[in-house]
């Protein structure tokens, strides 16, 4: 049977992933053509073997996943599991027993993939479920550019392999300089980033993070420590993977790499070139026409440039650019990465820089020169961009203690 528009299996089958992502229109129309079902308890809905290219999504009721006749998993409608497809393998590697009475659709696995390489561009902000107004935590996430760029059944993997933890508050998440392990999103809470610049100095707060955000890939994609510190400033549920996964299932499929021939093209199409590494590696060394923003700044400065260009990053060796073009991809950058950095480029690697200076560099001296001034303006621009971020510090400070200072004068007034 079909699934009529605005009905109870239409409604729940639209909060269940990935159809909370299709266009409405694209939805009602792939309703028209499911399949609806029902079973009894104890009846079999696949058994491990099949390759029926199907997807099974449960509405109602619970199922037992077993194998050699004992149970592995129960999942049950409405909970997070029970949000994707019922053991989406194929062939498939467990059955799927019914506990309870349940109701269920069952989706040809084309007609899925059709429906994702449909030319459509609704905007994503106008992608809510039916059970509610407001987007859930999941459907937030699904807006991210980094999930974007992974194919449905790579997304659906994803999310099934993420750990759920609970952070109390104030605790410490990530602690600047110890070595990377874990990416993480945010589920619900906010957490704060600060940075300590040396060893005895006061750290900065670099800013707040809150549900939908993702934190931890710098050190993956690096294989540099961490660089910043992150602490709950409220009660935090997170989403967390590991490195291996991550590098699996989001870096090797979201982030993308160019050659030197690639990367020539862009920047006659007019791509900025965005060197992350270090002001002074920048200063002896930089490819034509590039800009300098150390990876450490970038978060500071990354507001500076322009979304309607693509930006290809460089740095020596590729790691750290890796970790750019993820953090620039986050804020709907068209990105992508010299695969093997500057290091991958003949002149480079043949320790020959005068043949990569810019044309209008007619000497040694001048290039000396221009390169001692580009130093001086990306030092001074980390000066502006710390202080601008100790700035809204104080300025967050000072709000705070008017508000309480007016507040006092209140009681007071109301005591005479």
């Amino acid at each position: 049977m079909t699934l009529p528009a605005n009905s109870e299996d239409s409604r729940l089958l639209r909060s269940l992933f990935p159809f909370q992502t299709l266009p409405r229109k694209v939805f009602d129309d792939i309703c028209q053509i499911l399949d609806g079902g029902t079973a009894e308890p104890g009846e079999v809905l696949f058994e491990r073997g099949e390759a029926t290219p199907d997807l099974f999504y449960l509405l109602t009721g619970e199922v037992a996943l077993q194998g050699l006749k004992q149970t592995l998993e129960v999942i049950a409608a409405g909970t997070d599991s029970g949000r994707f497809a019922i053991a989406h393998q194929i062939p498939r590697k467990v059955d799927a027993v019914a506990r309870t009475q349940v109701r269920f659709v069952r989706v040809p696995l084309e007609l899925l993939e059709h429906a994702f390489t449909t030319d459509h561009q609704e905007e994503l902000d106008s992608m809510v479920t039916e059970q509610n107004n407001h987007a859930d935590w999941m459907t937030e996430l699904l807006k991210s550019p980094v999930l974007q760029k992974l194919p449905p059944a790579d997304l659906q993997k994803l999310l099934m392999s993420f750990q759920d933890i609970e952070i109390e508050k104030e605790a410490v998440i990530i602690q600047q300089d110890d070595p990377g392990d874990y990416f993480y999103i945010i589920k619900s809470g906010q957490c704060l980033l600060t940075r300590q610049p040396s060893k005895h100095a006061k750290a900065v707060k670099l800013g707040l993070i809150r549900d939908g955000e993702m934190f931890g890939e710098d050190a993956l994609l690096s294989g540099a420590p961490r660089n910043v510190t992150v602490s709950a400033l409220t009660k935090v549920e997170l989403l967390r993977l590991d490195e291996t996964k991550f590098n699996e299932l989001i870096a090797n499929v979201a982030l993308t790499f160019i050659n030197p021939e690639q990367l020539r093209v862009l920047v006659e199409d007019g791509a900025t070139v965005l060197d992350v590494r270090a002001v002074e590696a920048y200063a002896r060394n930089a490819y034509p026409g590039s800009i300098n923003y150390p990876f450490f700044t970038l978060r500071m400065q990354y507001k500076q440039l322009n979304r309607s260009k693509p930006v290809v990053v460089v740095c020596e060796d590729g790691k750290t650019s890796a970790a750019a073009a993820f953090f620039l991809l986050k804020h709907f950058f068209d990105v992508s990465i010299l695969r093997g950095g500057l290091n991958s480029l003949p002149d480079y690697a043949q320790g020959a820089p005068e043949k990569v200076v810019p044309d209008d560099v007619g000497s040694d001296s001048q290039h000396d020169e221009n390169a001692t001034l580009r130093a001086e303006n990306q030092q001074l621009a980390q000066q502006l961009a710390t202080a601008q971020a100790r700035y809204e510090e104080l300025e967050k400070k000072y709000r705070h203690l008017l508000q309480h200072a007016e507040k006092m004068k209140a009681l007071l007034v109301r005591k005479q």
